[in-house]
């Protein structure tokens, strides 16, 4: 695809790739938009494990550049609303700067049960 001129990738879904594996192969060919998972992480997940993936995808998929922040898709009646204002505060705050965020979140793909970690 990039080599017939695609420059972006929309949208990143955290539930049916791994967002940071493309980030890695493919991050400095493509734009990368979304990677925020909204089948899982915001219908489900509690506001802390919202505000620390969009921490850690601007910490990953955002260094060099050409990252998009934004939710998978769009966001669905389930999703609860302090699960939505989670997401939009996190999305205008200026990023942290400590490390201490969680490696994996559990709403990721590949799920942790099946990364080898080294």
């Amino acid at each position: 695809m990039i080599d017939i001129g695609l420059d972006v990738l929309e949208s990143l879904q955290p539930e049916a790739m791994d967002v940071y594996e493309i980030k890695r192969r493919y991050g400095r060919d493509l734009r990368l938009w979304g990677g925020l998972g909204t089948q899982r992480l915001l219908p489900f997940g509690t506001t802390d494990e919202i505000r620390a993936e969009v921490e850690r995808l601007r910490r990953l998929l955002g260094r060099g550049g050409g990252y998009i922040l934004a939710p998978a898709k769009p966001l669905l009646p389930e999703v609860p609303t302090g699960n939505a204002v989670a997401a939009i505060e996190a999305f205008t705050q200026p990023p942290h700067k400590s490390p201490e965020m969680p490696s994996k979140s559990r709403y990721c793909w590949p799920p942790s049960s099946m990364v080898e970690y080294r």
